[in-house]
């Protein structure tokens, strides 16, 4: 539930915009919902899903609404403090790292079921393949084309707010974890 409403957030600030003067707290909390372009609106809502409803689980409604905003909110102002940007560009990536680290804190060995499409068949994936994905996706976005999504800040910036993002998720799964009933 929770999942649906962010992922929802998040593609709704993407198409209705978001006036909001920078360096104003308003802005930051629309950060963590807003994206640079349309590849990257639908990479973190997919990582989102695939993720999210997991952690949800788990953790409980709560604690992901919890995890995303707070480990958005840190890689943000990390990211905004290092750097030279006018105000926080990286929210929803770090938002969504955050979420990312919480699930490989609760489901390491874990496999996600994918639909190829030639031949059509279902196939299950280790879910460490979509952490380096995701990791390759956010360094290709925040670093070596900085300018697509419109970054002022130095690559070493946004990367670290990233990176406290994803461990910031995995601390609060660690902290927050309950046993699993099947």
């Amino acid at each position: 539930m929770v999942t649906v409403a962010l992922a929802a957030l998040n593609v709704l600030v993407f198409l209705f915009g978001a006036a909001v003067p920078a360096g104003d707290a308003a802005a930051l909390a629309v950060g963590l919902f807003t994206h640079s372009g349309v590849a990257h609106l639908l990479f973190n809502v997919l990582f989102l899903w695939i993720f999210g409803d997991n952690v949800e689980d788990r953790l409980g409604r709560g604690a992901l609404a919890f995890c995303y905003l707070a480990c958005g909110t840190v890689g943000s102002l990390v990211q905004s403090s290092l750097g030279d940007a006018a105000g926080p560009a990286i929210g929803a990536s770090a938002a969504i790292a955050g979420v990312v680290g919480a699930y490989f804190v609760l489901l390491p060995q874990s496999k996600v079921l994918i639909l190829v499409p030639v031949p059509v068949s279902l196939m299950e994936i280790p879910a460490v393949f979509f952490l380096a994905m995701f990791g390759m996706l956010q360094f290709l976005n925040f670093v070596v084309m900085p300018t697509a999504t419109r970054i002022d800040s130095s690559p070493a910036a946004s990367l670290a707010g990233l990176a406290l993002a994803f461990a910031g998720g995995a601390l609060v799964s660690a902290i927050r974890r309950r046993p699993v009933v099947w």
